[in-house]
């Protein structure tokens, strides 16, 4: 009866309504499948994310992420004494907003599936906007071969403009170099980056890779003050050299 009533209380911190709920119980194993298939979602802010381990809970807020979900929830907990009731997610969000703490260029109308349990958790077709400019993303979110854990992405980029918002939104060496060509145009980018969650704060998103083209661009150096018009220039970093 103690096992029922820790589901029963996992299952509303997530809304779902209970004439969804199907409980199968076995000798010492608690099975409870939570369907959300249209008939109720879940604001990711608040509810989901209580129910998330701790650990996710700061991936969740690292990104300030936001939105509506649909898919399946499954809470189980192992046979024997003692042991802890786990929640494992496969759901596809929706109308959903991101803004990265740590790179704070927000984009909205985000989609894309994902799933997992505990710290291992996979992103798949994740894409959203930012004005004109689209974002398309994938990855995952675990510990690496050296024990670390990691959220890693590989991303598109299409038809970035060279705003204010973008260099605000850049690491400080990026914004140096920002400052000092002031460039003008759109970008076109593909790459991998990553963030270490068990650095704190101070942890920063990290390019892996990229390369793209800088189009129909405009450059002014601040160390030679002459407009340079037309630009395009293909990019390559192979995380050390660009």
């Amino acid at each position: 009866h103690a096992h029922l009533i820790r589901a029963t209380q996992l299952v509303e911190v997530v809304d779902v309504h209970r004439s969804q709920i199907g409980l199968q119980r076995g000798k010492d194993i608690v099975h409870l499948h939570a369907h959300l298939l249209g008939l109720h979602t879940i604001d990711i802010q608040i509810n989901l994310r209580n129910a998330c381990p701790e650990r996710f809970r700061r991936l969740i807020d690292q990104l300030q992420a936001e939105g509506d979900l649909e898919g399946k929830v499954v809470l189980h907990r192992p046979p024997g004494p003692g042991q802890a009731l786990t929640l494992e997610l496969d759901a596809r969000l929706s109308d959903g907003a991101l803004n990265c703490r740590q790179f704070p260029y927000s984009l909205s109308g985000v989609s894309g599936h994902f799933h997992g349990t505990g710290e291992a958790w996979k992103f798949e077709d994740f894409e959203g906007r930012h004005g004109n400019t689209e974002v398309a993303f994938s990855g995952d979110y675990g510990r690496n071969q050296a024990g670390r854990l990691r959220l890693l992405l590989d991303f598109a980029v299409t038809g970035a403009d060279l705003d204010r918002k973008l260099q605000e939104a850049l690491p400080p060496a990026a914004q140096s170099v920002w400052r000092e060509f002031n460039p003008e145009g759109t970008l076109q980018l593909t790459g991998r980056a990553y963030w270490r969650p068990e650095e704190g704060s101070s942890g920063e998103f990290q390019l892996a890779h990229c390369s793209g083209e800088f189009r129909d661009g405009r450059l002014m150096l601040n160390s030679f003050p002459f407009p340079l018009n037309d630009v395009s220039v293909q990019l390559k970093y192979d995380g050390q050299t660009v």
